[in-house]
């Protein structure tokens, strides 16, 4: 199965399951950082106008302002290695998340 220039990979289970836990993790991390500081920064738009308009605006506009990244984020990722951007991402995310976790009870 070997053309030229191409070269079979193996895989292991080990390896497999490896891959497999750190995508759980980072879709984790991700999915948790991302939609609990939208939904943080709509709360905190509710108690301070009281007025559930500006929380439903919030939460229309979170979703316009991720389409609008898109092209920048587009241009990283083919510019430069998945592996270095994945690692950026994480790791700034879990930076994020805790600095809004212990300074969410002085807002």
């Amino acid at each position: 199965m070997d053309e030229e220039g191409i070269r079979a990979i193996q895989i292991t289970d080990k390896e497999s399951n490896w891959q497999i836990a750190k995508d759980i993790s980072s879709s984790f991390i991700g999915t948790l950082s991302g939609d609990m500081f939208a939904f943080g920064m709509g709360l905190m738009l509710l108690d301070e106008t009281h007025l559930a308009l500006s929380f439903g605006i919030d939460m229309m506009i979170t979703p316009i302002v991720g389409i609008f990244c898109l092209i920048p984020v587009g241009n990283i990722v083919d510019r430069y290695r998945h592996k270095t951007i994945l690692n950026w991402s994480i790791s700034i995310r879990l930076v994020a998340l805790v600095i809004f976790a212990a300074t969410s009870d002085f807002f």
